[in-house]
């Protein structure tokens, strides 16, 4: 049976919505290359060498350091991953060391790499430490993995082509320092809970009671509402991104992924940004009352950030921990977001409440 062509059947799919997705696609395209552009280039090094290792074969390498050049001995760790090994843990396959020479900062070297070397990748690791020992580095830096090919291949790194490769810097301990206020962390965990308790207190005093809504308001998206709020609080409360970060850096540790770290969180940091604005936008554009429109946009902001925050990606930390009036923006942000959702559940009347 043909329809009218003014009747459209209500599954049919409208251009409007693939405009919306096409848009949140081309948000988190540009998210990952805005992220790519600032990832934290490592200006006092630069690294050639060949871009592809052989296993047993010396691995090439030239490093500039730039002035001024510390005391102590550089280092250059040579870490595979992947390949037959049923473990995820990259290995060592090819270790230097040497004493930095004062005045020297051009280091021409060959690396050993092990024979039995079977991993699929490598990278290295730059640093410089007073002692030798990682632990006490001063800087410290990784390039991009680069194919490491079995022992016995016809290639051969000594006639390869040495090129300038990507370093990225690794820092310290920390690269950007992260600092939380506790009073702005109890004012907002204090909001999230009376958005909570108001809400909450209403559903309860409307539960069982026969009442007329208004167009697009549903019982079931004002309780995922509460329970979002309730979130937020335990999320800001005990500092959940903080507990969160720390578990998946212990993970990546263990691991021995930390060093190659930053493709996958820029990745999951470019989704996480175009889902927030993504989420945020359906919410603004649904049927329920603006004020809840208005709280429930908030709360999913705040518990984006919160997946932001635990993700510590450099470039995002660089603007997050950026001190305002005493206070890194991130906690800002979250405080605004817990006044807004405060303020929208406010505004918004009781269900079956008469319109003023």
């Amino acid at each position: 049976m043909r329809l009218p062509m003014n009747e459209v059947p209500s599954s049919a799919f409208r251009p409007r919505n693939f405009g919306f997705v096409l848009f949140v696609i081309l948000l988190g395209v540009g998210a990952w290359i805005v992220l790519e552009a600032n990832r934290p280039w490592a200006k006092w090094v630069t690294f050639s060498s060949p871009s592809t290792a052989v296993a047993g074969q010396p691995f090439p390498v030239h490093l500039e350091l730039a002035s001024p050049i510390p005391a102590g001995r550089l280092g250059i760790d040579l870490h595979g991953r992947g390949g037959s090994s049923p473990s995820r843990r990259s290995t060592v396959v090819g270790v230097f060391s040497t004493e930095l020479q004062p005045g020297q900062g051009s280091y021409r070297v060959e690396i050993p790499l092990n024979p039995r070397a079977t991993s699929r990748f490598v990278r290295a690791v730059i640093y410089l430490s007073p002692t030798g020992h990682w632990k006490d580095r001063l800087r410290s830096a990784n390039t991009e993995d680069f194919d490491l090919l079995p022992a016995g291949s016809s290639a051969s790194t000594a006639a390869a082509r040495i090129t300038a490769q990507r370093v990225f810097d690794l820092g310290g301990v920390s690269v950007v320092p992260r600092v939380r206020s506790w009073r702005i962390r109890t004012l907002t965990t204090t909001l999230w809970l009376a958005a909570f308790g108001i809400l909450a207190l209403r559903l309860a005093r409307t539960r069982g009671v026969p009442v007329v809504l208004e167009p697009g308001r549903r019982p079931l998206a004002e309780t995922w509402l509460c329970v979002a709020f309730l979130i937020a609080a335990v999320a800001d409360g005990f500092d959940l991104s903080r507990a969160l970060g720390d578990v998946a850096r212990r993970l990546a540790h263990r691991l021995s992924a930390y060093e190659s770290r930053v493709p996958g969180q820029q990745l999951i940091s470019a989704l996480a940004i175009a889902a927030l604005v993504g989420a945020s936008l359906t919410l603004f554009r649904c049927r329920m009352p603006i004020p809840l429109r208005i709280a429930a946009a908030a709360v999913t902001c705040a518990l984006g950030l919160v997946c932001l925050d635990s993700l510590s990606l450099h470039a995002i930390d660089e603007i997050a921990e950026k001190p305002c009036w005493g206070w890194p923006l991130i906690q800002w942000a979250n405080l605004t977001c817990a006044v807004m959702a405060l303020v929208g559940i406010q505004l918004a009347r009781p269900p079956g409440s008469a319109p003023p």
